[in-house]
C-alpha cells in the first residue's frame, strides 16, 4: 500500500488525530471552544485599546479574525 504526504501514517500524527477526535466528542466541547475564542478576541481588543492600537476582531465558534483597523471589514472591497 502506497502512502504519500508529510504526516501520512506517522504514529505521532495518528495519535494526535485520535486524541483530537476524542476531545471534540466530549459533551460541551464546542460551547467551551466558542466561549474561549470570544474571551481571546475580547482580551486582544482590550489590550490593543490600552496600547492605543487600532484593532477589531470577530469570532464564531472556534474561528476568529483579527484586523488592525477600527472596524472589521464589511465587504471584500
Amino acid at each position: 500500500m502506497y502512502q504519500a504526504g508529510t504526516l501520512s501514517g506517522n504514529p505521532v500524527a495518528v495519535a494526535a488525530g485520535l486524541a483530537t477526535l476524542a476531545a471534540v466528542q466530549a459533551p460541551g466541547f464546542y460551547d467551551r471552544l466558542a466561549q474561549r475564542t470570544q474571551q481571546l478576541t475580547t482580551g486582544l481588543a482590550g489590550a490593543a485599546q490600552r496600547a492605543g492600537v487600532a484593532f477589531s476582531a470577530q469570532s464564531i465558534g472556534g474561528m476568529f479574525g483579527v484586523y488592525f483597523a477600527p472596524r472589521a471589514p464589511a465587504t471584500f472591497a
